[in-house]
């Protein structure tokens, strides 16, 4: 008999607690909820570190091909078309190495959502930089590649 009586009393003291109503009483001030971190956001966030740390190493880079051709109306990959090295002072390769494209203005060519895209034939000028998060007010000088793009019929 005793067990059962004391069974009781934990399951009403679990649901006294259970079924408060959450809010804080009127003494207590309201607490800021802390921001949700799934593992998603911080693999994301380790990431963007990797490669900020790699791109302010950077001393050169090397892309290949050293000039696009893209026919006009057609779209491409710039991740899938070009290949970005990264190389610090001494000439190593630095790992984790984010590259960030930009496509001059040009009435020829754009750049949407990591494609190429080729509007009319002539010429426009690649950018290669490397990623920084968050990215700076304006873009270091150093270490910049200029690749040139053909648009042709």
């Amino acid at each position: 008999m005793k067990a059962a009586a004391s069974l009781v009393l934990i399951v009403v003291a679990t649901l006294g607690v259970a079924c408060s109503s959450g809010r804080p009483s009127q003494s207590e001030p309201p607490r800021a909820e802390p921001p949700l971190l799934t593992a998603r956001d911080s693999g994301r966030h380790a990431a963007q570190v990797r490669a900020d740390n790699a791109a302010r190493r950077a001393d050169t880079l090397i892309v290949q091909p050293a000039e696009i051709r893209v026919r006009a109306g057609d779209s491409v990959s710039i991740r899938r078309m070009a290949g970005v090295w990264a190389l610090d002072t001494t000439g190593a390769e630095i790992p984790y190495f984010a590259p960030l494209f930009l496509v001059r203005p040009s009435p020829a060519a754009r750049f949407r959502g990591g494609y190429l895209i080729g509007l009319t034939p002539g010429e426009a000028v690649l950018e290669v930089r490397g990623s920084q998060f968050p990215p700076p007010k304006t873009l270091p000088a150093r270490p910049l590649t200029l690749v040139p793009i053909r648009i042709v019929p």
